[in-house]
C-alpha cells in the first residue's frame, strides 16, 4: 500500500513537471508575442497547479544582454497593453537592469521622445503606483531619476500648452495689445474679426425662430442666472472645505496642491502624481481634440452640411441649452483654463469669446449649418459666448 502510493505521488510529480514544461514554453511564447488574453490563461493555469510563484520568476526573469525583464522591453518599446497585463499579473515594477534603469526608467525615456500622453497616462501611472518610494528618487548609470524624468516630461507638456495657447488666432495678441488685461486692443481684435472676410452668410433673424425656445426670460438673462447659479455653488463647495476641520498632521498623501504646483519643490510623491499630472495630462489631450476638432470646423470654408454634433463645443453631448449643468460648466472651463498661468488663461479666454461669438460663428459656419439644427446651434452658442464673457469679467475683478 506504501509502495503503491508512493508511485503515485511519483507519477504525479511528473505530470505536473511535463505540465509546467508545457506552460513555460507558452508563457515565453505569449510573452514575446504580446498577446495578453492568453498571457492571463496561462497564469490562471498556474494558479491551479499552485505554482504562481513559477509564473512570476519567469515573467521577471532577466534576460540578456542588458539583463531586462520583459517588463523594461515593453516599457522602453511604448506598449501600454503590455505594461499594463503584465503589472496586474505581479511583474516587478523595480527589477533594474545593467545600467541601474527601471522599467519606469525606460518607460519615461520612452515617452520623453515620443511625448505619447496616452502612454503616459495609463502605463506610467501604473507603474509609479506600483513603485516604492526610493524607486523615485533611483539614479541610474546616467544619474537620471523617476522624478527628474517626470519634471522633464511636464516641461514638455508645458510647451504642448504654451503651442494650443498661442495659436494662429493668438498670434495677434502681443500686437492687439501689450499686457493680456489691456481691454481696448482686445475690443478693436474682436470687432475686426467680424468684419475681416466678405460677409457672405446670410443673416439669422432670433424672432424667425422664437417659437422654438420656450425660455420666460431671455437667453441673456437665462445664461447669466446659470453662471451665477454656478459661481455661489464653487464659492459654496470652496467655503465648506475650508470649515472642515482638518487634522493635526498631513500626510503627503492627504496634501491639495494648486494648479500651477512646481513638482521641482517638493519632493515629487505617487498621490500626487496620480492626481494631478493624471488631470494635467487628462485635459491636455482633451484640449489638443477640441483644438483640432475647431481648426477643422472654423477653417474650412467650404463643405458639406453640418447638423448639432458636427460643432465642436467646448461642452459634450449636448442637444439643447437645457442640456447644461454645473458639472458641464466646470468641465469647460477646466479645458479652457487648468494648468496655465493667470495671463495665458485670460489669453486663452479671449480666444474663446472670439471664437464663440453668435456673429464671428455665423460669419464661419452660418452658410454650412442645417436650417433644422441652426436654432439649437445658435442658442448653445451664444450661451457658451455669454459664459465665456462672464469667465473674463470674473478674472479682470480678481487680478484688477
Amino acid at each position: 500500500m506504501t509502495s503503491a502510493t508512493h508511485f503515485q505521488r511519483i507519477s504525479c510529480m511528473g505530470k505536473t513537471e511535463d505540465k509546467l514544461n508545457y506552460l513555460k514554453k507558452k508563457l515565453h511564447k505569449y510573452v514575446r508575442s504580446g498577446r495578453t488574453r492568453k498571457m492571463r490563461r496561462i497564469s490562471s493555469k498556474y494558479a491551479k497547479l499552485n505554482k504562481l510563484s513559477d509564473f512570476l520568476s519567469e515573467i521577471n526573469r532577466l534576460n540578456l544582454p542588458k539583463q531586462q525583464s520583459f517588463l523594461h522591453k515593453y516599457a522602453l518599446e511604448g506598449n501600454e497593453d503590455m505594461v499594463c497585463c503584465l503589472i496586474s499579473l505581479g511583474a516587478c515594477v523595480s527589477s533594474l537592469d545593467s545600467q541601474n534603469n527601471s522599467p519606469l526608467h525606460l518607460g519615461l525615456d520612452y515617452v520623453l521622445h515620443t511625448l505619447d500622453l496616452f502612454f503616459f497616462e495609463d502605463a506610467i501611472f501604473d507603474l509609479i503606483a506600483q513603485s516604492p518610494e526610493w524607486l523615485l528618487t533611483h539614479k541610474n548609470k546616467y544619474g537620471e531619476t523617476p522624478n527628474d524624468m517626470i519634471e522633464e516630461v511636464m516641461k514638455q507638456i508645458q510647451k504642448e500648452h504654451d503651442v494650443l495657447t498661442m495659436q494662429d488666432e493668438l498670434n495677434t495678441v502681443d500686437d492687439a495689445c501689450a499686457h493680456p488685461f489691456d481691454e481696448k486692443g482686445w475690443n478693436e481684435k474682436l470687432m475686426n474679426e467680424f468684419f475681416f472676410e466678405d460677409q457672405t452668410h446670410e443673416d439669422y433673424a432670433w424672432e424667425e425662430h422664437s417659437d422654438t425656445f420656450h425660455y420666460k426670460e431671455s437667453l441673456d438673462d437665462w445664461a447669466s442666472r446659470i453662471y451665477e447659479e454656478y459661481q455661489q455653488k464653487q464659492q459654496q463647495s470652496c467655503k465648506t472645505n475650508t470649515q472642515r476641520k482638518q487634522p493635526k498632521s498631513t500626510t503627503a498623501s492627504e496634501q491639495t496642491f494648486p494648479e500651477n504646483f512646481d513638482p521641482s519643490k517638493m519632493n515629487t510623491t505617487c498621490s500626487y502624481l496620480k492626481r494631478d499630472l493624471r488631470k494635467r495630462v487628462r485635459i491636455l489631450k482633451q484640449r489638443q481634440e477640441y483644438e483640432k476638432r475647431c481648426e477643422t470646423v472654423f477653417k474650412s470654408k467650404e463643405g458639406t452640411e453640418m447638423c448639432l454634433s458636427d460643432i465642436p463645443f467646448p461642452m459634450e453631448n449636448l442637444t439643447s441649452v437645457a442640456d447644461v449643468n454645473d458639472a458641464l460648466i466646470a468641465d469647460m472651463f477646466d479645458l479652457f483654463t487648468f494648468g496655465l498661468s493667470i495671463d495665458e488663461k485670460f489669453k486663452y479666454l479671449k480666444v474663446q469669446q472670439v471664437r464663440w461669438h453668435p456673429d464671428r460663428f455665423l460669419q464661419s459656419c452660418g452658410n454650412r449649418i442645417l436650417s433644422t439644427s441652426k436654432p439649437v446651434v445658435m442658442a448653445i452658442t451664444k450661451l457658451i459666448s455669454q459664459l465665456v464673457n462672464s469667465e473674463i469679467d470674473r478674472l479682470r475683478e480678481e487680478n484688477s
